[in-house]
């Protein structure tokens, strides 16, 4: 037992020589890089990848592009990470192959406010914060990549950028594509410009295009122009308001709106990102679909398109005949498509002279191929109330509404469920 105990006391004794020794970078420039490459040694770098790394940085090291000022705020910098237990050799790659870079590729005087910056920051910032801030610096500069965690990622396709600092490090990007990916899911902000702040991981953006490819169309199907909007690139989504929608489906003029765009597990047809809704929720649409007119909000999910927005404002159709409106419908959302319209939802009134049949709660759908309107009743909730005929104050109970929109004659009746169910007229007076 004696034995092992003197073991154990010469293992944390070798262990505390050790870790003494990597407490504090020897504050001159030779000293400096032997600290380094004993601190490196320790991490799992190949050797090979080490004395090239280290080759390269002595060469700006030891060059003279590097002043007092700015080797001072290494020496701390580097404490700093010894002192936070920074691990790995790839914050340390990124850090110094951020100092290496701005020595050959940025303004000379843009070095030293970014070190103070830097050190102030990995003083007061957890070890983590610290390596997720000077991995972003590095790969921006490199690959022009605004964050990468493994999981998300966004990226600048060119180079065409201006580095500066305005109290803080940004990156000043002119037009270009922005491109954000996770897992197997993909967005593209096509033409864009902005402003990148990478200790805020924020990116700052002025115009641009998004189409709806991911979720199905084609380019020229639907397209949202950005105006200004924020994107955080640690995240997987954004919003922009003022945005333009421009699309040759159903539309004949662009709609100002508001843009969210996610992106998910799921793409394709399948979809329900990008997203658009209109401001405004009077948009009016003669033959929206051959033989009805629509009155309400525009918006689109996806591969879909809606008629009223996700606000809960009301959109409106109507269908005429002969010149009169026959049918009006309210819903909340109308699903839109070239070969159908259809609501789940549907609060409808039927004109017939002077008489009219209302019920609060119906499914509506419209074939326009084949101008045919079926009005369903609903067998549950409010879908349970029977229609109401105003001008013979009546209550009549059945299932299934049709109409040939350029017929005079409307079909009313029940579902052929293999049971004769009849249709019932019952007097608000309880008159049979």
């Amino acid at each position: 037992m004696k034995r092992i105990a003197l073991i154990l006391s010469l293992l944390f004794f070798t262990t505390g020589l050790f870790a003494q020794k990597m407490k504090k970078f020897t504050a001159s420039r030779e000293a400096y890089i032997k600290d380094l490459e004993d601190n490196l040694k320790e991490t799992d770098i190949k050797k090979e990848v080490l004395d090239g790394f280290l080759m390269e940085f002595r060469a700006v090291w030891e060059g003279g592009g590097i002043d007092d000022k700015e080797a001072a705020q290494i020496y701390d910098i580097s404490n700093n990470f010894l002192k936070k237990r920074v691990n790995g050799y790839e914050p340390w790659w990124n850090f110094l192959g951020s100092v290496m870079h701005f020595e050959t590729n940025e303004k000379p005087e843009l070095l030293l406010p970014w070190l103070e910056d830097l050190g102030k920051f990995s003083s007061q910032k957890p070890a983590r914060f610290t390596e997720d801030y000077v991995r972003t610096m590095y790969q921006t500069f490199k690959d022009y990549v605004l964050f990468d965690d493994g999981r998300i990622k966004w990226k600048v396709a060119t180079g065409n950028y201006e580095f500066g600092y305005d109290g803080e490090p940004v990156f000043t990007f002119d037009v270009s594509d922005v491109w954000g990916y996770y897992k197997n899911d993909s967005t593209l902000i096509e033409g864009t410009k902005g402003l990148f702040y990478p200790k805020r991981y924020e990116f700052i953006g002025q115009g641009g295009n998004v189409y709806f490819v991911r979720a199905g169309l084609s380019e020229d199907s639907a397209r949202v122009t950005l105006a200004n909007y924020k994107l955080n690139v640690t995240k997987t989504d954004f919003e922009a308001d003022s945005v333009k929608l421009t699309t040759l489906v159903f539309l004949k003029e662009s709609l100002l709106g508001h843009f969210e765009e996610k992106l998910t597990s799921q793409s394709g047809r399948g979809g329900t990102f990008p997203r658009f809704s209109s401001y405004r929720k009077d948009i009016t649409l003669k033959n929206i679909v051959p033989g009805a007119d629509y009155t309400g909000g525009f918006s689109m999910i996806g591969s879909k398109f809606y008629g009223g927005g996700i606000d809960g404002t009301k959109a409106i159709l109507r269908f005429s005949y002969d010149g009169r409106e026959v049918v009006h419908a309210e819903a909340e959302r109308f699903l839109l498509r070239l070969d159908k319209v259809e609501s789940q939802e549907t609060e409808v009134s039927v004109y017939m002279g002077e008489d009219s049949l209302y019920h609060p709660k119906v499914t509506l759908r419209f074939l326009p191929d084949q101008k045919q309107l079926t009005i369903i009743r609903k067998n549950e909730g409010l879908g349970l109330t029977p229609f109401s005929d105003g001008f013979h104050k009546m209550d009549i109970t059945f299932e299934v509404l049709t109409w040939k929109i350029d017929e005079p004659l409307m079909r009313m009746g029940n579902m052929n469920m293999g049971a004769e169910s009849p249709v019932v007229f019952e007097s608000k007076q309880y008159f049979r």
